[in-house]
């Protein structure tokens, strides 16, 4: 059985090629069986690899799963980047919200909340020193409102208000209201009302834009429910100016600013500081 395969494969054949009309034979070759097989086989590996070549260095080739086209690298590399930068802004934020929580408990001023990414030498305003007696009235300002204590708090921080426009919601820790709530004139600026160091500027579905000023002695301002911010965090602030806008009558609510101030992380009534 053997031999008959290997005799009936190496018979030889003959290929011509002839004239329709006359019969007349103008070419011709003569060939093995196992040849012509051989040949269809490499015929058809030399087309499965020329499909190959071409689909790999065509676009289809980032559709192959599996296979890392230079598409899929460029968005490998773009997402590497993504999550640095990604895992640096955490790492950021993490690093202000430490700083923000050691002022507010009246640790040490935010020395590090300084951008990274904008690299800023611009440096954070110094503590000024008050004598114990001093601290011990101030911390007693959310509970005693004295015509006296305002004017010796005046006399050390000199507040601007941050806001013209009417205090619709008054200092009342009991109820929840930490601070006073003004209602600013439509797309009015917001204020800093003192020097300082933007600790915070973010927003959120609930509070609009809400920005964190940190101020020297211990002192922290707080803005709420603004429309927009114009500053980001890290960046020294001068008193009176523009730190962000209130709403406007187009956006379909009321301009609203809930204004806060912390001292050594004690709530305190804005109104002691500022004369509004």
């Amino acid at each position: 059985m053997k031999l008959s395969v290997i005799k009936y494969l190496s018979q030889k054949i003959r290929f011509s090629a002839t004239r329709v009309h006359t019969d007349e034979e103008i070419w011709h070759i003569n060939s093995s069986r196992i040849n012509v097989i051989i040949g269809i086989i490499l015929f058809l590996l030399v087309i499965a690899g020329l499909v190959i070549f071409l689909t790999l260095r065509s676009p289809l080739a980032n559709y192959i799963p599996g296979f890392h086209g230079k598409k899929s690298q460029e968005k490998l590399v773009e997402s590497l980047y993504k999550l640095d930068s990604l895992t640096n802004e955490v790492n950021r934020w993490e690093k202000y919200n430490e700083n923000l929580t050691l002022v507010l408990d009246g640790g040490n001023s935010v020395s590090e909340a300084v951008d990274s990414i904008t690299k800023t030498d611009r440096k954070i305003a110094p503590r000024i020193v008050l004598d114990s007696i001093f601290r011990e009235k101030v911390k007693q300002d959310s509970l005693l409102h004295h015509t006296g204590r305002k004017n010796q708090i005046k006399n050390v921080f000199e507040l601007l208000p941050p806001s013209s426009g009417m205090i619709s919601s008054r200092f009342n820790p009991a109820i929840g209201n930490n601070g006073i709530v003004i209602t600013p004139p439509p797309s009015g600026s917001i204020l800093a009302v003192m020097d300082g160091t933007i600790v915070n500027s973010t927003w959120n579905p609930t509070n609009g834009w809400t920005i964190i000023i940190q101020h020297s002695g211990g002192l922290i301002s707080v803005y709420k429910y603004l429309a927009s911010s114009l500053l980001s965090s890290g960046q020294r602030i001068g008193a009176g100016e523009v730190i962000g806008m209130a709403s406007s009558l187009e956006s379909g609510t009321t301009p609203k600013l809930e204004f806060e101030i912390w001292h050594n992380g004690n709530v305190v009534d804005p109104e002691n500081y500022i004369r509004f």
